[in-house]
């Protein structure tokens, strides 16, 4: 939900009528052993990739919990799959150095696997959901690599909020990752052959 706010605006100012409908919620991952390990082993990695903005917010969240900082990450190069999880990383003090230019698991595996040089490994800071797509692209060149997994995701059904006469008269359903898809299905049980769909990218549609 805390994610909609400025899409919902944006679409609003334009004329729309926007009814936000936040079916899935993401948490931290509260298994520590495995990212602690992780982070004391950062010098046998050269490239740290963030594959979503939640993934920033939740491996920064992690490091503070541990009592870490990002003085623990000066040895890598940092990639990001997409403008905002860009933004984020700035804020929190560091450069991004490979960024797609299209904004998805697809180009940016693509990417890493041309950019990438040396023997070091791949630490790839994800969702417990994320799909295969880069580790399978890695794994295909020969390209090491470790999962992180920072975060879950899970699924919620709002309907409670919503009278269901709203959700028969949707023209569009915007949709900014293969989850909300997977969300908005367990949520609604309706006919989705009458609903239009925007997504994000590829993965999505």
């Amino acid at each position: 939900k805390e994610k909609a706010g400025q899409l919902a605006d944006r679409l609003r100012s334009e004329g729309a009528k926007v009814i936000e409908f936040p079916c899935i919620e993401t948490i931290i991952n509260p298994e520590n052993e495995d990212f602690n390990q992780a982070m004391g082993e950062l010098k046998n990695y050269s490239y740290m990739v963030f594959t979503s903005p939640n993934g920033v917010e939740k491996f920064f969240t992690k490091l503070r919990d541990n009592n870490l900082d990002i003085r623990i990450l000066h040895s890598l190069k940092v990639a990001a799959v997409g403008q905002q999880t860009k933004k984020l990383l700035e804020e929190r003090g560091l450069i991004v150095d490979y960024m797609p230019k299209v904004y998805d698991s697809i180009h940016l595996a693509d990417g890493l696997v041309k950019e990438f040089e040396g023997e070091k490994k791949i630490m790839l800071i994800r969702g417990k959901m994320a799909t295969s797509i880069l580790p399978d692209a890695l794994e295909k060149a020969g390209i090491g690599y470790r999962n992180v997994l920072v975060y879950d995701t899970l699924y919620k059904n709002p309907m409670e909020d919503f009278l269901e006469d709203d959700m028969h008269d949707i023209d569009y359903a915007v949709f900014s990752s293969a989850s909300t898809v997977e969300g908005f299905t367990k949520a609604l049980p309706m006919d989705f052959s009458k609903v239009h769909a925007i997504c994000i990218g590829d993965m999505t549609a």
